[in-house]
């Protein structure tokens, strides 16, 4: 027999097999394989399927992979806020400078342009990108697309229910 729960302190899924009779024989857990089948709907097309390549990417334990898919993730959700520049840097520069992000998001902006960067032109003795890292930084563009996106959504929904 088995069953897939739900972890309660993350979003992880537990399959647990038992084998029984008239009393439990034995039982293993077993992590359940996370996996992701499209982005939110709010996310513009291109963004979500940048961002989904970074979340594949971590799950499979590619972490240069990731870096580069949230680095361009990052890139389009700029633009597609009207960002205005010749490259990422002045891109956030002038989301920050017309008060779309925040001083903590522009930092934590260039901080995924900086990692992205690293993956997306090595250097020969460079050392590859690190799981942390990787982590960290698609979590990071997790909580800016919520910035951007979501809480957006989310407004205007409440909005419309409240008939504000």
């Amino acid at each position: 027999n088995f069953d897939t729960l739900k972890c309660g302190n993350c979003a992880s899924f537990v399959q647990v097999f038992w084998s029984c009779g008239e009393s439990l024989h034995d039982f293993r857990a077993q992590p359940h394989p996370i996996s992701f089948d499209k982005a939110p709907g709010e996310y513009p097309e291109a963004v979500g399927r940048f961002w989904l390549q970074a979340k594949r990417n971590l799950v499979s334990q590619n972490w240069d992979a990731a870096a580069v898919m949230a680095r361009s993730a990052l890139q389009l959700a700029l633009r597609s806020n009207d960002a205005v520049g010749a490259n990422l840097k002045q891109e956030i520069d002038n989301l920050a400078s017309k008060g779309v992000l925040p001083p903590v998001m522009q930092e934590w902006s260039h901080s995924v342009r900086e990692l992205g960067n690293e993956s997306a032109h090595p250097q020969p003795d460079q050392s590859a990108t690190v799981a942390k890292d990787a982590s960290d930084i698609v979590g990071f563009l997790d909580f800016l697309l919520q910035y951007l996106y979501t809480l957006p959504k989310k407004i205007e929904e409440y909005r419309g229910r409240k008939g504000a």
